[in-house]
């Protein structure tokens, strides 16, 4: 059985997997039947991913997560432990602002005003809430500063003040080091911004601590598999090499991460965005989505009534022509040239034909037991989820591309996709067809190289 584990992609795509997919092969082993894949995640994506059921358990920033449980019910299992250094561990991170050892007058949260900063994202806990709380305390906000950019990855950022397209930039405390570690910046080009110091804990530092990242499991994983994966990480050592890839020494029991809960509720940052507003609009703005649900649901329930009724009738009347069809629809189904599959609305294969099976040399009975996302390569399969969500929503009628596959031998093979969405009255989604053929000449040499 696959599980899914989204990870935000802090530092870019490549790198959540050079840092995590060790730690699904970790679980692989420890949890007998089930395979882990980790999917890449994007700080605009986190929303539609979790919505959606895309993935089954999350590591996330601690802003995200709680925004995550508050709005999708999701649960934290577990908080990792950052690796500070030879025999330091710490389950705490912050924010540091950087300026260029060039702009020395840059020395506390004052001196940002009419400057160019560079964060990470708006929901980037340390690439920007943590600093935007000192900020806002320090009597300034973003509309100070001469130019604010957004620039999606922590090591964009510190990047942006080296090469000076930034004088200031808002990363999450550590990123400076790791990336001095790596040889891709010299550390003491820079300085920090209103530094301050705390007992055993290293890093550069310009705010207060808070809890780190948690991972988090979705409201429709099973506990009793929520609680086998907090055992298995548990058990895992400071020097398994899933811990050295992470560059934390494991887990630890669940963080109280009410301090977060409270930057957010100050702020007013989402998932509390009228938090101490009690005018009788921003009730309504509360509480209209619940009134209009109540109404909905009445009339849902009238619907479902009269509708279960006419479908009764109907399907004794339709029961042996469709009992024919099924007859004739299976043999053309089946000695199909091309490759078909039939996918629920969640993703599982839940029928396919010869060709399918040739061309992905599982047989039917093996893909009747994977989802979709078995087969894309990891680098496209957060945006091929996407392409299928957009098609089971009706924002598309059809998807028509390229794509990297993984076939059972574990080589790359290149597919044209062809998908379509069979629609029941309502436009509720019966199931999606998948016509798949090996690609046509040229693309073997893009799959090998990920073009």
């Amino acid at each position: 059985m696959d599980i899914t584990i989204g990870v935000l992609a802090k530092r870019g795509v490549e790198k959540v997997l050079e840092q995590w997919r060790p730690t699904a092969d970790y679980l692989t082993e420890a949890v007998p039947g089930h395979r882990f894949r980790i999917v890449p995640v994007l700080f605009d994506e986190v929303s539609l991913v979790v919505r959606n059921k895309l993935v089954d358990f999350v590591v996330m920033n601690s802003a995200i997560y709680v925004e995550l449980s508050v709005r999708y019910g999701v649960q934290r299992i577990l908080t990792l432990r950052n690796r500070l250094g030879p025999g330091q561990v710490t389950s705490r991170f912050g924010s540091v602002l950087l300026a260029n050892k060039s702009n020395s007058d840059i020395r506390n949260y004052r001196d940002l005003s009419g400057r160019r900063v560079a964060a990470v994202h708006m929901t980037s806990l340390g690439g920007w809430i943590m600093a935007l709380r000192e900020l806002r305390e320090a009597g300034l906000d973003r509309d100070d500063f001469s130019d604010l950019k957004f620039l999606d990855t922590h090591d964009a950022v510190v990047e942006a003040v080296a090469d000076g397209r930034a004088e200031v930039g808002i990363v999450r405390t550590d990123t400076l080091e790791r990336m001095a570690a790596e040889g891709r910046v010299d550390a003491d080009s820079f300085h920090v911004v209103a530094p301050r110091s705390f007992a055993d804990y290293p890093f550069r530092v310009s705010t207060r601590l808070y809890p780190e990242w948690p991972i988090a499991k979705l409201a429709h994983t099973p506990r009793e598999l929520a609680k086998i994966v907090a055992q298995a990480l548990m058990a895992m050592d400071r020097s398994d090499p899933a811990a050295e890839a992470a560059r934390i020494t494991g887990w630890t029991i669940p963080e109280n991460y009410q301090p977060v809960h409270e930057i957010l509720q100050e702020l007013q940052l989402a998932p509390y965005e009228w938090f101490g507003e009690i005018s009788p609009a921003a009730a309504l703005r509360s509480y209209w989505p619940w009134l209009v649900g109540v109404v909905m649901v009445l009339i849902l329930q009238t619907f479902l009534v009269v509708r279960i009724m006419a479908l009764n009738k109907t399907l004794r009347r339709h029961q042996k022509a469709l009992e024919d069809t099924e007859r004739q629809y299976r043999s053309t189904f089946d000695q199909a040239p091309v490759g078909v599959a039939h996918l629920s609305p969640d993703g599982d294969l839940v029928r396919v034909n010869n060709a399918f099976s040739a061309l992905t040399g599982y047989s039917a009975a093996e893909l009747g037991g994977l989802n979709y996302n078995h087969l894309p390569h990891a680098e496209e399969l957060a945006s091929s989820l996407v392409k299928l969500n957009d098609l089971r929503d009706g924002l598309v009628d059809r998807i028509d591309l390229r794509q990297r596959w993984i076939n059972k031998a574990q080589e790359t093979i290149g597919v044209h996709l062809v998908a379509t969405a069979v629609r029941e009255d309502g436009d509720r989604v019966r199931f999606l067809i998948l016509v798949a053929t090996p690609s046509g000449p040229g693309f073997s040499e893009w799959a090998e190289g990920g073009s």
